[in-house]
C-alpha cells in the first residue's frame, strides 16, 4: 500500500567501519617523436593492452610547432606557444611563471601528492617541470627510465608519474620516421616492451587494488623524412590514449563533413589523394618526354593541399638538385609558402620561386609554358603570375620518367590531392589557360594536336592512371587512395597535445581556475553519462561514480526496457554528488534482496532524482538507503525494500529534503 515517507530515527548508533575510497593516481608516459600510424603499423601489444578500457584517439593534432621544447612544453602546460612562449629547443621567452607545469597547480592545491618526472630529454626536466615535483631524474637510456620508474612503483608511493622516453624520435631522425623504415619500427616496439615492464610493476603494488589510476599516453610530434619542425600531417598528428579500467572503449575520429567547395571546378566524382608516404603515379618514359634543347612544352594540373614542403609535385627529375636534367613543380625551399617551378639541364638551372600560397586546402590549377629560347612563363588559377629567361638551358632530356607525387627517385613526397595532369608538345596561349583551367580537355581544345599526356586522375579505383591523349601512355599508381570530391575532414572535435595537462587536472578533481587561461580540454567526462546495463563493468554506475570528483552530475540512462539494474553490492558515496535517471518509469535499481543500494556518510551531500529504488535490504540499518549525510530526494519511488523481513524504505540519521512525488510502495 501507499504511505507517505518517513524518517526513521535511530535511538542508539551502531558501529560502522568506513570503507576507503579508490585513490586517483596518474601515470603519464610520453614517446618522443612517435608517429601514431606507424604506432598502429608496429607490434605493441602492452599499449594495445589498453585500449579496450580506453578514450583514444590516432589523430590528435599538434597544429603549433612540431619541435620538442614547444611540444613538451604545450602538452605539460595545457597552453599553446603564443602563451608558454616557447617556440624552438633553446626556450628563449619561455613564460612558466604565468603558465606553470601542471604538475605546480597540482603540489599547489595538495601539497601532500608525491609528484614525480623521469625523463630521458633532459630539458623537460631542466626547463619546464623545474623544481615543482617533489622527485626529478634525468635517465640517460630508456632502460633507466624503467628501471626507475619501477623504483618509484615498488619501493615508494608516488600519486603523480610522467615518464619521457626518447629512442624512437632518435630512430627517426637518425633513419626516417616512416613504417617502411625498420629501425624506427624496431624503436617503437621497444619502447613498448619499456611499457610492458613499468605496467607490470604499477599492477603488483600491493595497494594497487584500492588506487585508482589513469594512464595517459601520448607524443609530441610525428615526423616526415628524417626531420620535424613543419606543418605536414606526419608532423603534426599525435596519439592520445586516456585508460582506466573502468573506462568503456570510445575511439575519437575525424569528422568528415560533406561540402560544396567553391574552388573545385572540374566535375570529376573522384579525385586521386597522396599522403606523402611512397604514394605516386609512375608513367614510363615515352619518346615525346625527350624535350631536348628545342621542343617547347606546357605542364598543367589541379592540385589541393596543406603541405608546403620541399615536394615534387610532378617532374622529370632527380630534385636531389636544381641543376638535375628535367623539370618539377615544387615549393620555394624549405617550407614555401610559395609554390615554384624548376628546370635544369646538368649544368645550369632557372628556378621561379614566385608563386601564390596554395597550400591553402582549395583547389588550384597552374600551368607553366617552356620557351626554350624565350621565357618560363608560370600562371595560378588562369592568371599570369611572372615569367623568367630559360634561353641558356640546354638539354633536358634523361630518358626518366614522368612522376606524379614525387620525383624520379620516388623521394620528395607530396601530400594532397590532384587532378587534370596535362603535358604539350607546345607553348598554350594565355587565353587557353585561362579558358580551359576548369574545364575537361576534349577536341575542340584549340591545341588539341599538340596533347601528348592527359591524366585526369578521376578513375575512383584501381592503381591505372588512364592517359586519355591519342599517346595511351597510362600510369601506375602506388597505394592509390580515391576520394570524393564533396567532403572535408575536420579535426576540430579530436584531442590536441593541450588536452594531456587538462584530463589529468581534471581527473584529480582541480577546479580550473578561468584566471589561469588553459587551452586544453579533458576528455574523460564522456564517463558522466552512464549506458552501461551492468554493475561491476566499466562504464558501470559503480566504476563512473568512484571516477567522479565532487559536485558531478551524472546522467545514468541506461537502456533497460523493462528490467532493473542491479547492484550486486551497496555503492558508497564518496563526496557531494547528484544523480540523475531517465524517470521513475525508465529506471529501476535494484539489490534483489541482498543489500542495501547507497551509503550516505557523514557530510556528504547527495542528490538523487527519477528513478525507481526496489528491492534492497539489510538485516541492520535497511531499507534502500542508510543516510548519515545529507539527502535530497526528487521524483523517486521506493518499492518492496527490506529491513530483514520488516518493510522499511531507508534509514536515516540526519537529514532528507523531499521534492515532488516520493512514494514508497509495498
Amino acid at each position: 500500500m501507499n504511505q507517505k515517507l518517513t524518517s526513521v530515527l535511530l535511538l542508539s548508533f551502531f558501529a560502522y567501519a568506513l570503507f576507503a575510497q579508490d585513490t586517483k593516481k596518474i601515470l603519464i608516459i610520453g614517446i618522443d617523436g612517435c608517429r601514431p600510424d606507424v604506432l598502429q603499423f608496429a607490434s605493441t601489444p602492452n599499449i594495445d593492452g589498453l585500449l579496450p578500457n580506453s578514450i583514444y584517439s590516432y589523430h590528435g593534432l599538434n597544429n603549433d610547432i612540431t619541435y620538442s621544447g614547444p611540444g613538451w612544453s604545450a602538452m605539460m602546460t595545457g597552453v599553446w606557444s603564443n602563451k608558454h612562449g616557447v617556440t624552438d629547443n633553446n626556450f628563449n621567452g619561455s613564460d612558466f611563471v604565468s603558465y606553470p607545469h601542471f604538475v605546480k597547480r597540482i603540489e599547489e592545491n595538495n601539497p601532500d601528492l608525491y609528484t614525480v618526472s623521469i625523463s630521458q630529454w633532459h630539458p623537460i626536466n631542466n626547463s619546464i617541470v623545474l623544481d615543482f615535483a617533489d622527485f626529478k631524474y634525468n635517465a640517460p637510456t630508456e632502460a633507466d627510465v624503467t628501471s626507475e620508474a619501477i623504483n618509484q612503483l615498488e619501493n615508494e608511493d608516488p600519486d603523480v608519474m610522467f615518464l619521457h622516453y626518447d629512442e624512437v624520435d632518435h630512430a627517426g631522425h637518425a633513419h626516417g620516421f616512416s613504417e617502411q623504415i625498420p629501425q624506427y619500427v624496431t624503436a617503437i616496439e621497444g619502447v613498448d616492451t619499456q611499457v610492458g615492464l613499468v605496467l607490470d610493476a604499477l599492477y603488483e603494488r600491493p595497494n594497487y587494488p584500492t588506487e585508482n589510476w589513469l594512464i595517459l599516453l601520448s607524443t609530441d610530434h610525428g615526423g616526415i623524412g628524417t626531420s620535424h619542425g613543419g606543418n605536414s600531417p606526419e608532423e603534426e598528428t599525435i596519439f592520445y590514449i586516456a585508460h582506466n579500467e573502468n573506462f568503456v572503449a570510445q575511439i575519437i575520429t575525424p569528422d568528415t563533413i560533406a561540402v560544396t567547395d567553391p574552388t573545385d571546378c572540374i566535375a570529376n566524382q573522384f579525385h586521386l589523394s597522396l599522403d606523402g608516404d611512397d604514394d605516386m603515379v609512375d608513367i614510363p618514359h615515352f619518346t615525346e618526354l625527350d624535350f631536348g634543347v628545342n621542343q617547347d612544352f606546357t605542364v598543367e594540373c589541379r592540385v589541393k593541399t596543406s603541405n608546403a614542403a620541399d615536394i615534387a609535385i610532378i617532374g622529370n627529375k632527380d630534385w636531389d638538385s636544381g641543376g638535375n636534367k628535367g623539370f618539377v613543380f615544387s615549393f620555394r625551399f624549405a617550407t614555401g609558402p610559395e609554390w615554384k617551378v624548376n628546370i635544369g639541364d646538368g649544368a645550369n638551372r632557372v628556378d621561379i620561386n614566385d608563386g601564390g600560397a596554395i597550400a591553402d586546402n582549395e583547389w588550384h590549377h597552374l600551368a607553366v609554358t617552356f620557351d626554350r629560347d624565350g621565357q618560363m612563363t608560370m600562371y595560378e588559377d588562369g592568371v599570369l603570375v611572372t615569367s623568367l629567361d630559360i634561353s641558356a638551358i640546354g638539354d633536358i632530356s634523361n630518358g626518366s620518367p614522368l612522376r606524379i607525387g614525387a620525383d624520379i627517385d620516388g623521394g620528395y613526397d607530396y601530400t594532397g590531392a590532384i587532378e587534370e595532369v596535362r603535358l604539350w608538345n607546345g607553348l598554350i596561349t594565355p587565353a587557353e589557360i585561362n579558358t580551359w583551367k576548369c574545364t575537361s580537355i576534349d577536341n575542340t581544345h584549340p591545341s588539341y594536336n599538340n596533347l601528348i599526356g592527359y591524366w585526369p586522375l578521376n578513375e575512383g579505383s584501381g592503381n591505372l592512371a588512364n592517359d586519355i591523349s591519342a599517346l595511351d601512355n597510362d600510369g601506375i599508381i602506388t597505394n592509390p587512395n580515391w576520394s570524393a570530391l564533396d567532403s572535408v575532414v575536420t579535426y576540430e572535435n579530436t584531442p590536441k597535445i593541450t588536452d594531456i595537462a587538462i584530463t589529468a587536472l581534471d581527473w584529480l578533481c582541480l577546479d580550473l581556475q578561468q584566471s589561469w587561461n588553459l587551452d586544453g580540454r579533458s576528455w574523460i567526462d564522456s564517463s558522466t553519462t552512464i549506458m552501461a546495463t551492468a554493475d561491476e563493468v566499466p562504464g558501470s554506475l559503480r566504476s563512473t561514480i568512484n571516477n567522479s570528483c565532487a559536485e558531478d552530475s551524472i546522467y545514468f540512462h541506461p537502456i533497460l526496457n523493462g528490467s532493473d539494474f542491479v547492484l550486486t553490492s551497496e555503492i558508497e558515496i564518496p563526496h557531494n554528488l547528484t544523480l540523475i535517471g531517465s524517470g521513475i518509469s525508465e529506471t529501476s535499481l535494484s539489490a534483489n534482496y541482498q543489500n542495501r543500494l547507497f551509503l550516505i556518510t557523514h557530510e556528504i551531500n547527495f542528490n538523487l532524482t527519477g528513478m525507481t529504488l526496489q528491492k534492497a535490504n539489510e538485516t541492520i540499518n535497511g531499507g534502500a538507503i542508510y543516510n548519515q549525510g545529507n539527502l535530497l530526494l526528487k521524483e523517486i519511488v521506493f518499492k518492496d525494500n527490506f529491513e530483514g523481513s520488516t518493510p522499511k524504505t531507508l534509514t536515516n540519521i540526519r537529514r532528507i529534503k523531499i521534492e515532488n512525488v516520493v512514494e514508497v510502495k509495498n
